[in-house]
Order: C-alpha cells, then sequence, then structure tokens
C-alpha cells in the first residue's frame, strides 16, 4: 500500500510508545460529559461529526483530510 519501505526500527519504537500509552488508559480516564464541548470546535464535515467513516478502498479511518493512504 506504501510508495515506500518505512524504517521497521523507527516505526517499531513509535507502535510501543502508543501501546503503553493505551494500556495505561483506565475508564476513569474517559469523560463523556467533555464531548460535546470536544464537537463545537469541529468542522460540520469532520470524520468526528460524521461517525467517523472509513475509507472505502483501504478501510482505514478518514481524517478531514481523507485518506492517509490515498492522499499519498
Amino acid at each position: 500500500l506504501l510508495c515506500y519501505s518505512p524504517n521497521e526500527d523507527y516505526v517499531t519504537v513509535w507502535l510501543r510508545w502508543f501501546k503503553r500509552g493505551f494500556l495505561r488508559l483506565k475508564a476513569s480516564d474517559i469523560r463523556p460529559a467533555i464531548l460535546p464541548e470536544w464537537l463545537e470546535g469541529q468542522e460540520e464535515d469532520d470524520p468526528a461529526q460524521c461517525g467517523f467513516p472509513r475509507c472505502e478502498k483501504h478501510g482505514i479511518y478518514l481524517t478531514y483530510l481523507g485518506c492517509q493512504i490515498c492522499n499519498s
């Protein structure tokens, strides 16, 4: 899918960092009452306002810029 080969060492370091942060997340860290305030600042067509759609071709979540793979 990518037009290049990413540096595996670099990617592995950041994926481990992300995993550690994710695994430390507790239910008490999630504050649903903040959601309306956060959504207020989003554009009407922002993926957060549209149910977090996915790219039909790649199946990944779209950002406000679209599919990160299609945009390559």
